[in-house]
């Protein structure tokens, strides 16, 4: 309870193909921060034994290895963070009934917290993603059967697509945005899926050349 492990070194995770997991398994206020390079040469599961707690990456996340975000996990991408050399996903686990992730970017504007190619793949209910830097998000977003809410705070020019099964992506702009730009999402698979979107102005989101 109440501690802090720190790695100001680069940290490699490798398994020979399995996926490490680190957990953060005791009372709340823990925090583990990676303030250098991580590089995930296989997938790595992070969890938690209640949410709260911190995951905090802010050096530059490296490999092809899946980041995935399990039960409980609160992760915080700072300033300096960089993710435009990560060529895996970040994969949202969590399942709901409290066991849902927060994920807060606080990359600085023009950085990069998903490169374009890579997703959010969100898998478990109730997700909540809040995008602090302008544009930051220059990847896909997989909703498959969740509802996420996506919270964009300044402005995006580059988004990717959106994929869904049959869930909804709650999308929220702040009221000092005037452009969420995404890419053309008419080859995208929307499923029976939706976009609700709330916060946003007359042509303030739009998709390829169109906009809403």
């Amino acid at each position: 309870k109440a501690s802090s492990f720190i790695f100001n070194l680069p940290v490699v995770f490798d398994s020979e193909g399995g996926t490490e997991t680190l957990r953060l398994n005791s009372g709340g206020d823990q925090n583990i921060t990676f303030s250098s390079s991580l590089t995930l040469n296989d997938p790595l599961t992070v969890t938690g034994v209640n949410k709260l707690h911190d995951l905090n990456l802010n050096g530059s996340l490296l490999g092809a290895g899946n980041l995935i975000l399990g039960a409980k996990t609160q992760a915080n991408f700072g300033s300096a963070y960089d993710g435009s050399s990560h060529t895996g996903d970040i994969v949202v686990a969590g399942t709901g009934n409290n066991n849902d992730n927060l994920i807060t970017s606080n990359v600085s504007d023009d950085g990069t917290l998903l490169a374009s190619g890579n997703k959010i793949d969100v898998q478990g209910a109730g997700a909540k993603i809040i995008v602090n830097g302008a544009n930051t998000l220059k990847g896909n977003i997989a909703v498959g059967d969740s509802d996420p809410t996506l919270t964009i705070n300044k402005n995006q020019s580059a988004i990717g697509t959106i994929t869904m099964g049959t869930g909804t992506l709650n999308l929220a702009l702040a009221a000092d945005v005037t452009s969420a730009a995404f890419a053309d999402n008419s080859s995208a698979d929307w499923g029976t899926g939706k976009v609700v979107i709330t916060g946003a102005g007359d042509n303030e989101v739009s998709f390829g050349t169109s906009a809403a």
